[in-house]
């Protein structure tokens, strides 16, 4: 240890402890009260409040436009999602039940798929009051959403031709479900 002991007051700020630190050529400065130490003040300490305390600067305002603008069109879309998976339930059962074991498997992935989305969307999103806009998107990415999710049992199914190459039935699985969500709602 370095002789005299170099010392920083409490009250002094953190450009103070680096510029002594620097002064002196130190890595570390005991904090006292003048009768007792009270801390130690670190290099690393130092750089690490100060990244925080830019960092948290730098990200506030995107964090709140996330939890603003966002949250609330997860957490709703997160709802939609679980509760058409439930709605899908009966049909899973009823192919299931009828010995259409494929169609039922093909069902019972695209329940299993929306209820974990859902909850994911959940879990990140707030069940808070929306604006016109917010809403709007909600309807739209529900709807976009919804048709992925119901395209899952075409694609395992694959009620369309044989031969046919893995992005034309994702795309005839998808309008398919569209078509399906759209008419029947």
């Amino acid at each position: 240890m370095t002789s005299p002991l170099i010392t920083i007051s409490a009250k002094a700020n953190a450009r103070q402890a680096l510029e002594l630190m620097r002064l002196n050529v130190i890595k570390r400065i005991p904090v006292t009260d003048n009768i007792h130490i009270l801390g130690m003040v670190t290099q690393e300490g130092l750089a690490h409040a100060i990244r925080t305390s830019v960092l948290e600067k730098t990200f506030r305002p995107y964090r709140t436009a996330i939890r603003e603008h966002y949250k609330p069109i997860w957490g709703n879309l997160g709802f939609i999602l679980q509760f058409a998976g439930l709605l899908f339930i009966g049909p899973a059962i009823l192919a299931t039940s009828l010995g259409e074991i494929k169609s039922g498997v093909g069902i019972f992935l695209c329940i299993t798929s929306m209820s974990v989305t859902g909850f994911v969307l959940n879990s990140y999103g707030e069940k808070t009051p929306m604006n016109l806009r917010q809403a709007s998107v909600l309807m739209v990415s529900s709807l976009v959403l919804l048709s992925f999710f119901g395209s899952i049992p075409y694609m395992y199914v694959n009620p369309f031709y044989k031969d046919i190459d893995p992005f034309s039935l994702v795309i005839k699985s998808f309008f398919e479900s569209a078509s399906g969500f759209t008419t029947t709602v």
